[in-house]
């Protein structure tokens, strides 16, 4: 092709083309000449004037720029300009003007034949451009249509015809809301406000396909205005969600149904409470625990229902006080017959009433095992004291033998002060003193060994832990003699007051008196025990102290543990049971790591309150005391401990 070739084409076609392109520039060339020759010949065979042949080339210029483009109009044109002055201009069948008024109107035909072919050139590429715009329209997977102000659809894309089953062709001209049986999520009067107030709206639809399958879409509105400010139309883009709402429901069962078997299994309930309307939703767990037929929610009044009297004040109090308080609740409560409940709840929103969520959990089972752990416990403490007196029963013996003897001793001795003559009556009278204070003391240690063998639920009363080491003491009393250890008792001056079971916290004094004397059995030179006690801030504190050879480091950290014994005897229980005591009693108990032979045992008790008391100074800490003393031999420390020999 040469370079000529390439300039025509330019210069008709509008630039290089494909063969399709050329073989049509050149068909539409050729037959706007033949268009023109046609007109000619049918204008000089008429015998026409100027202005019909003017009004026949503008016509053809005009079919033929709505055709071709503005290079090929305009080389038309030039061509009627000539035929007009050849044909039709005097002197006719020349090329000649001799005329300034012929001259002005092919001035004026070329003109108005440039004018038209850019205003249809103009249009042409504007028809074009829109064209494209909307084959891409058609290319989006998105459902898109178009509608009038009278929501008649004037586009419907490709996906729609998809989407919905319904034709470009069947659709066009339909009313909207009428071919796809639209459903809104609000009144159309409301959204249509909207949209003419803000221009566009967003929303979830349901629209019905063809064969009347529900289809749930995503809907995207845009108001379109022209340049006077009136509707020209809205253009609607659709995505459908029916597949995407069925899966987040499907999921949404299957979190509900998981939550619900959580609720079952952990035997937790929950609700949500509207204190401004008394609306209520409770779960089904939170039903089932309080034995609700059907799936309606009760009111709050239901907490009430069959719950102990003691508890009903509380919750009564709360349910009436919350839509005010906004207080929450962490309360556990009795239902009859042996419900145990626990109920947790707070304030999460709500501005002019609080919306409370909250927590049923029946903890039944666990008050149950607690119940029964606590029984066991005291079974094995029981056990515990039984083994005790079962070491003690020779020393309980010498104990109670003593008295009786001074008892059947002082009788005879009565007896002959009362043969004299005159009987000494004076003596007499001491003697049966004594009779007596034997035997109270016989009956001391007879009641102290019955209630360490009696198996009785633990009674928390008022006590004095001094008065406790003294009884404890005089059980003991054999068992140290027949083991030659020395005993030294201080104690504070002060009454220790403390809340528990007298049974159990001598108990725990004789277990750990025991071991101390064990501890020195096999050891040379001195044993001592010394038993010290004292307040030490908001609590009562004893310690047990020996002179045995002392635990070695890693027995400290499992001394207390249950089955761990140092003795090749032992059952490793009483250390343990020790411990489960005190820490019912609110205490502690540990060993005291301190410098020096032997080893020290150490509990503190929560001292009673007592109002108008004024509490003594607290003593010095029981090691640093204990240090101090032996440093002084026995002196008194602090607030002068009362110090004895046992």
């Amino acid at each position: 092709m040469t370079r000529l070739q390439q300039g025509l084409e330019a210069l008709l076609l509008g630039g290089p083309a494909s063969a399709p392109g050329r073989e049509r520039g050149l068909f539409l060339g050729f037959a706007g000449l033949a268009a023109l020759a046609l007109v000619t010949a049918a204008a000089v065979a008429a015998d026409v004037g100027y202005g019909t042949a003017v009004l026949g080339y503008l016509l053809v210029v005009l079919l033929f720029s709505l055709a071709a483009n503005f290079l090929l109009s305009a080389c038309l044109s030039a061509v009627a300009l000539a035929c007009l002055d050849f044909f039709f201009v005097e002197p006719r069948f020349t090329f000649q003007i001799d005329y300034a008024r012929d001259l002005t109107s092919l001035l004026f035909f070329v003109a108005a034949a440039l004018v038209v072919t850019s205003l249809v050139s103009r249009i042409r590429a504007l028809a074009l451009a829109q064209a494209e715009q909307a084959r891409l329209l058609d290319l989006t997977h998105d459902c898109i249509l178009v509608r009038d102000c009278d929501d008649t659809i004037t586009y419907w894309n490709p996906a729609a015809e998809q989407l919905y089953g319904w034709s470009r062709q069947e659709a066009l001209g339909r009313k909207t809301h009428e071919l796809l049986k639209t459903r809104f999520p609000a009144p159309l009067k409301d959204i249509q406000a909207i949209v003419q107030e803000t221009g566009r709206w967003e929303g979830e639809l349901v629209h019905f396909h063809r064969d009347g399958t529900a289809l749930h879409v995503a809907s995207r509105w845009s108001l379109h205005r022209d340049a006077t400010g009136r509707i020209a139309g809205t253009l609607e883009t659709n995505n459908n969600i029916t597949e995407r709402l069925a899966a987040e429901q499907a999921l949404r069962q299957i979190e509900a149904a998981q939550y619900d078997e959580a609720q079952r299994l952990s035997a937790t309930g929950s609700f949500v409470w509207h204190a401004g309307t008394g609306e209520t939703f409770w779960s089904d767990e939170a039903r089932r625990i309080y034995g609700i037929v059907g799936s309606a929610s009760p009111e709050m009044a239901t907490l009430l229902i069959g719950v102990a009297p003691e508890d009903v004040t509380v919750l009564r109090e709360w349910i009436e006080r919350a839509g005010v308080s906004r207080g929450a609740i962490d309360f556990e409560y009795r239902r009859l017959p042996s419900q145990h409940l626990h109920l947790v709840a707070h304030v999460i929103s709500g501005d002019d009433a609080p919306i409370f969520v909250g927590a049923l959990r029946d903890v039944t089972c666990s008050r149950h095992a607690e119940q029964q752990l606590d029984r066991a416990r005291s079974e094995l403490a029981h056990a515990s004291r039984l083994s005790t007196l079962g070491e003690l029963s020779a020393s309980i013996a010498h104990e109670v033998n003593q008295p009786i003897t001074a008892v059947i001793s002082s009788a005879a001795a009565g007896g002959r002060f009362l043969k004299l003559d005159p009987p000494a009556l004076d003596e007499v009278e001491a003697i049966l003193t004594r009779i007596g204070a034997d035997g109270a003391r016989a009956g001391n240690i007879l009641h102290g060994i019955r209630a360490l063998a009696r198996k009785v639920d633990p009674t928390p009363v008022p006590l004095d832990l001094n008065s406790l080491v003294e009884e404890a003491l005089a059980i003991l009393r054999g068992e140290i003699g027949a083991g030659e250890v020395a005993v030294e008792v201080q104690l504070a001056p002060q009454a220790l007051d403390v809340v528990g079971d007298r049974v159990q916290l001598q108990q725990v004094i004789l277990n750990l008196a025991i071991n101390a004397a064990q501890a020195m059995a096999g050891i040379e030179g001195p044993r001592q025990l010394r038993i010290i006690s004292a307040i030490d801030g908001e609590c009562a504190t004893l310690a047990v102290r020996d002179s045995g050879p002392g635990l070695a480091p890693e027995a400290r950290e499992r001394v207390f543990d249950a089955f761990f014994t140092t003795k090749s005897s032992g059952m490793g229980m009483g250390l343990s049971v020790c411990r489960t005591i005190i820490e019912a009693h609110g205490g502690r108990i540990w060993v005291d790591d301190q410098p020096g032979p032997g080893a020290t045992f150490m509990f503190s008790l929560p001292l009673a309150e007592q109002p108008g008391r004024d509490r003594a100074p607290e003593d010095p800490p029981l090691s640093n005391g204990m240090d101090t003393q032996a440093a002084n031999q026995g002196n008194p420390v602090g607030a002068a401990p009362q110090a004895r020999a046992a």
